[in-house]
């Protein structure tokens, strides 16, 4: 099932444009957006991930569905994201979140503002940017891995610039850059 979710944040460590190998797992695409809660993407998320349920487990989904929520098998979490100290990760403070994953051969299509497609990482996508997603939601009943409702990320639109989290530059601060040429640049560390 397909849905599109407006104005999310991009979380820190989302690799948008270059599959990363994190622990003995696969090189995979990996993003994680930061959805306020107040916003019309909640209901939209809640809704999708029961539809996905139904249709995987008929008239079981919503008790199946409940059970994976709680086990924390399903890639939308209304937790806040902590780290290994319980303390709130910069960002999630007070907010929901999503996780995605693509397998290291279904590249995300990226966009820039005008809908131009990015074929390489300009910097445009940061994290704290706001962005505009296209996802693809699935549940999985495997002998292996059980149950879970996964996402894969789509498509992915540049919608606004958001302040920085977790550190980094944002392709933004390149303003600051202007009028340096070679010989001021050992002045500029």
């Amino acid at each position: 099932m397909q849905i599109a979710l407006k104005s999310v944040r991009v979380a820190p460590f989302s690799d948008i444009h270059k599959p990363s190998k994190y622990q003995a797992n696969d090189p995979s695409y990996s993003c994680k957006f930061i959805i306020e809660p107040t916003s019309d993407n909640v209901a939209k998320l809640d809704a999708a991930m029961l539809e996905v349920a139904n249709e995987k487990w008929g008239d079981k989904g919503a008790a199946v569905l409940k059970t994976l929520i709680k086990d924390g098998k399903v890639f939308f979490s209304k937790d806040e994201r902590t780290d290994k100290n319980g303390d709130p990760v910069d960002g999630f403070e007070g907010q929901y979140y999503i996780s995605t994953k693509n397998a290291a051969d279904r590249a995300p299509g990226a966009y820039n503002k005008r809908g131009e497609e990015l074929l390489v990482d300009d910097h445009t996508f940061y994290a704290g940017c706001y962005a505009h997603v296209s996802l693809d939601l699935w549940a999985q009943d495997h002998q292996n891995y059980g149950r879970r409702i996964n996402c894969n990320l789509r498509l992915i639109k540049f919608a606004k610039d958001g302040p920085l989290l977790a550190g980094g530059a944002s392709a933004a601060g390149l303003h600051e850059l202007a009028g340096l040429d070679d010989n001021d640049a050992d002045d500029f560390v």
